[in-house]
């Protein structure tokens, strides 16, 4: 069983965090940890600026909203603009002459109009109206999932470094509990199953305070997940 759990607490951790159960996990000394100090806000804007579904529908939107621009743009004229220059003369230097001018130039300004066309642009514009209000909606509906999963996911550390507190002062009670066992018993006035039991109770508090660790350490993680 010592040698099974280890096992199950590296493939639990390779779950949380989305890769191959098997991925080898180097172990550090569980039994010094530090609290998580990055505050739920600064959490939740980190998973909005890093989550990568997130950066995804941010661009799909973007993209609708050109197309939609880009449609409506039907409904006005084509304009088209064009200058020419000209030089004029009657020898090879095109110097002008007494009846012709050296120089001119004229602009050309022409629009057109397609009004037959103007139900289609219409229907084309609608169709790319919903594609747009579709992506928005799917990013709201993203961003909800985003932040309530790393709501959930602090609550869960904050609910971990409080069972760890609680499982650390189990373990003081415990060995003051053993401690006291032992004196007793030197001065005959114990038995042994009484230290037994004291020892019984101290292995056991040991046990779930590393427990609590091993909670601490895969919320962290899933929180660390959670924001990308």
């Amino acid at each position: 069983t010592s040698r099974v759990n280890p096992t199950l607490a590296k493939a639990r951790f390779n779950t949380v965090l989305r890769q191959p159960i098997d991925t080898p996990v180097a172990v550090v000394d569980i039994l010094t940890t530090e609290s998580y100090e990055r505050s739920y806000e600064s959490s939740q804007q980190i998973a909005l600026q890093h989550r990568p579904e997130l950066l995804e529908a941010n661009k799909n939107v973007a993209i609708a909203e050109k197309e939609v621009t880009l449609v409506k743009s039907d409904y006005y004229p084509d304009v088209t603009l064009s200058a020419n220059y000209y030089r004029r003369g009657d020898d090879p230097t095109v110097d002008g002459s007494d009846f012709v001018d050296r120089e001119s130039w004229d602009i050309v300004a022409g629009a057109t109009w397609t009004f037959f066309e103007w139900g289609k642009t219409r229907y084309a514009t609608n169709q790319q109206r919903a594609r747009l209000r579709q992506a928005q909606e799917s990013l709201e509906q993203i961003k909800d999932g985003i932040l309530l999963e790393v709501k959930t996911a602090f609550l869960s550390v904050q609910a971990a470094e409080r069972g760890i507190r609680v499982a650390a002062k189990s373990v003081e009670s415990a060995e003051e509990n053993f401690r006291i066992s032992q004196e007793r018993y030197k001065e005959q006035v114990a038995t042994a199953t009484e230290i037994l039991d004291a020892q019984t109770r101290l292995t056991q508090a040991r046990t779930n305070y590393t427990n609590a660790l091993v909670v601490f350490n895969l919320a962290r993680a899933a929180l660390v997940r959670a924001m990308g």
